[in-house]
């Protein structure tokens, strides 16, 4: 699949860069962090990520999508067709945890409000867990959580 090998490659050109000592890739370096995320529908995946975490898209070409955080912060997300179907609940997951420290109360209808604009986007509500999280899906039922950091 064409998605995967570019993937791979990519890798592969970090690793090799690595391995020759090239600027930028030495151990005194943290490595530039990319989540990989299965799916069915790249392109689909991507307009419900990107404008759910802020992200833009980088690159989009059949059967992968990169999207990125404008402001250089967040990692990379790589949005990677699979032929094969979600089977089981997820092993990781993402939480995405709203910003302030304004008391539980506050907090917890910043979450609510969050959880209203992921559902416009097309995520679903899997659970309610007041006043901390709510367990939701992306559009392929992929699970992640709305919270805040107490």
């Amino acid at each position: 699949m064409k998605a995967e090998t570019s993937c791979v490659r990519r890798l592969a050109r970090w690793r090799g860069a690595l391995e020759r000592g090239e600027p930028g890739y030495g151990r005194t370096v943290k490595p530039i962090i990319e989540i990989t995320m299965d799916c069915a529908d790249a392109m689909q995946q991507s307009e419900f990520w990107a404008p759910a975490l802020g992200y833009e898209v980088l690159n989009a070409e059949p059967g992968v999508a990169y999207l990125k955080d404008p402001d250089g912060v967040g990692p990379f997300l790589c949005l990677l067709e699979v032929p094969e179907p979600k089977m089981a609940k997820n092993r990781m997951h993402f939480d995405l945890n709203m910003p302030g420290d304004e008391g539980a109360d506050v907090m917890w209808t910043r979450v609510q409000d969050e959880v209203a604009r992921l559902v416009g986007l097309g995520a679903t509500v899997r659970a309610e867990h007041p006043p901390t999280f709510v367990g939701m899906s992306d559009p392929e039922g992929n699970e992640f959580d709305v919270t805040y950091q107490a």
